[in-house]
């Protein structure tokens, strides 16, 4: 890994909410500073909707101590957040994305969702 010089996309199995916290702490500081997770945006849709204080705080400390955004699935804005993460591999910002999209229940590694590979092969990152 010494070698290796960011962006980079990494995409790890998704089994806890903790993943993202639990991946960044076994990082070396000088890429974990780096990364940026992507979340599901349904996962917020009270935030987005204004429903929630709790959600929207969820929300907010997830972009602020994460550097999170939000990845949506089934709603509108894909085009434009894949942009965003063109934009973010080229000022050398690695993505943290988790490629079955849903986080398993039993461990069982579940279908990849094809963005990954698209998010990858567009930005040229490892």
């Amino acid at each position: 890994m010494k070698d290796l010089q960011p962006p980079v996309v990494f995409a790890p199995n998704h089994q806890s909410y903790m993943d993202v916290a639990a991946i960044l702490a076994a990082l070396p500081p000088r890429w974990r500073y780096r990364v940026a997770p992507a979340m599901r945006r349904g996962f917020f849709d009270a935030h987005f909707q204004g429903r929630s204080f709790t959600n929207s705080l969820n929300y907010y400390l997830s972009v602020l101590l994460f550097n999170a955004f939000p990845i949506p699935q089934r709603e509108p804005g894909v085009l434009a957040t894949l942009r965003y993460m063109g934009e973010m591999a080229g000022d050398k910002w690695c993505i943290l994305i988790f490629p079955e999209g849903i986080m398993t229940d039993t461990g069982a590694i579940a279908p990849f969702q094809p963005g990954v590979g698209m998010i990858a092969a567009n930005s040229m990152c490892p």
